[in-house]
């Protein structure tokens, strides 16, 4: 079993951080993020490769984790509702 986690994160740009210790996985979605026209980039502060991070927890004990940063949401939804996490698509 493969595991892809999403986050929310609190940058003010437009890419998408990919992280994770499954390389050959991690790889595969970056290509389909910019086949997609999504900017991607990686982040050491958010990178990760914890062998503790949730997103790390499978079976295989990697994975791949997405961090969607607050501007990228906000192009995504009408209105943004932190305490519920609900928001309105256009």
């Amino acid at each position: 079993m493969k595991v892809l986690t999403t986050h929310g994160c609190n940058d003010k740009g437009r890419a998408v951080g990919v992280g994770g210790l499954d390389a050959a996985l991690k790889e595969s979605v970056k290509k389909g993020l910019k086949s997609a026209d999504f900017s991607v980039r990686e982040d050491r502060r958010l990178s990760g490769k914890n062998p503790q991070n949730i997103c790390n927890q499978g079976d295989r004990g990697v994975g791949v984790q997405l961090e969607i940063p607050v501007g990228l949401r906000s192009m995504m939804f009408r209105e943004l509702e932190r305490s519920t996490g609900k928001g309105t698509t256009e």
